[in-house]
């Protein structure tokens, strides 16, 4: 959706370069460009921070232009000077514009260094508002709905993995799992920063959160296990043929330390992903 979003944006700018007769378009696509984002929020920050940063390399670009315009040794110090600055008040993504900028203006042999500088502020700023526009109104970003699918496919894998470890004897492969938890987690930081889409409910963040400790804890669990030999005790085995469906037929009995440890890692995988399903049926 980011690519068909950005083109929507470049379209746009074109449209509205051409209504308001501006010169240099280009630096109006190059601001929507640079500006979409993923989420909501964070197209909002940086478009905010791009926007300062357009501001801030016209500046420096004027003063650099006044000592001595189109001078390559100066472009290179202002590029050192504005990467710098731009990293020290953590406008990290606003260094390309704020470069782009600069040395537009530096290289400029046509107009007024003070209109040309002008121009170009308010052609990138076209840009960013568009952009961040777009991604607010076209395709909005559901980060919820993408954590929900990928829970859905991750109780169905802990079944599939649970029953080819109970049934066929073949050892948990956590590697997909893993992928998918940090997935999910990385979907779950956006959601939470996310204040301007209207999407956040302080429910289903909660149901998020208790799901997000539930895949740890079973992530965990499973870990535990991959270090002893399988040993399931009845009762162990009556929990995976009630909440599973699986037969047990090879139980034993034990006082054996290592056993009972064994056995309680198994109850507490099943009995979290029971709950995993519970809240899966809230619908976040």
């Amino acid at each position: 959706m980011r690519n068909i979003k950005t083109a929507i944006s470049v379209v746009i700018c074109i449209i509205i370069s051409n209504i308001l007769n501006l010169n240099n378009p280009i630096f109006v696509i190059i601001g929507a460009i640079v500006s979409m984002q993923g989420s909501i929020n964070e197209s909002y920050k940086s478009g905010i921070n791009r926007i300062l940063g357009t501001v801030f390399g016209a500046m420096v670009g004027m003063l650099f232009y006044q000592i001595s315009p189109n001078n390559t040794l100066l472009i290179g110090l202002g590029t050192i000077f504005i990467i710098h600055i731009n990293n020290k008040l953590k406008w990290n993504k606003s260094i390309v514009i704020t470069l782009i900028v600069f040395c537009s203006i530096m290289l400029n042999t046509e107009e007024n260094v003070f209109v040309y500088s002008a121009f170009r502020v308010i052609d990138t700023t076209i840009g960013i508002i568009v952009a961040f526009t777009v991604n607010l109104l076209v395709f909005r970003p559901k980060h919820k709905e993408k954590i929900s699918t990928i829970l859905e496919h991750l109780i169905s894998y802990l079944d599939k993995e649970l029953y080819e470890y109970f049934v066929l004897n073949i050892p948990f492969e956590l590697k997909e799992y893993s992928g998918k938890l940090n997935e999910i987690n990385q979907s779950y930081e956006i959601y939470k920063s996310e204040f301007l889409s209207g999407e956040k409910n302080y429910k289903e963040e909660e149901l998020i959160i208790k799901s997000l400790m539930l895949l740890d804890e079973i992530y965990h669990n499973i870990n535990i296990i991959q270090n002893f030999d399988k040993q399931i005790s009845k009762s162990t085995a009556n929990i995976i043929k009630k909440h599973l469906e699986i037969d047990i037929y090879n139980t034993i009995s034990s006082d054996d330390d290592l056993f009972m440890v064994y056995n309680y890692h198994i109850k507490n995988i099943i009995f979290d992903l029971v709950k995993l399903k519970e809240l899966q049926g809230y619908n976040l």
